[in-house]
């Protein structure tokens, strides 16, 4: 998979590295003081999954589409 390092460093020091993919979805942000998320897509280039690293601690979201590709969840909220 081809990446791309859009951002080495932001305003205020808030976001250190941004890397993305060719269609320029997020795949992995870089902030400071050990934080990080990393996302995962389907092959119709919805988010699946987005895992949030801070100080260590690893916390996982899981995204669902229905048939549309329309997200009908977040974790354990359900949109209508």
């Amino acid at each position: 998979m081809q990446t791309d390092t859009l951002i080495k460093t932001a305003h205020r020091g808030e976001l250190q590295e941004l890397i993305v993919d060719k269609t320029y979805h997020p795949l992995k942000t870089i902030y400071p003081g050990n934080k990080s998320e990393t996302f995962t897509y389907d092959p119709a280039g919805n988010r699946i999954n987005q895992e949030t690293v801070i100080l260590n601690e690893v916390k996982n979201l899981s995204y669902s589409h229905n048939k549309n590709n329309e997200m009908f969840s977040a974790g354990n909220v359900t949109f209508e």
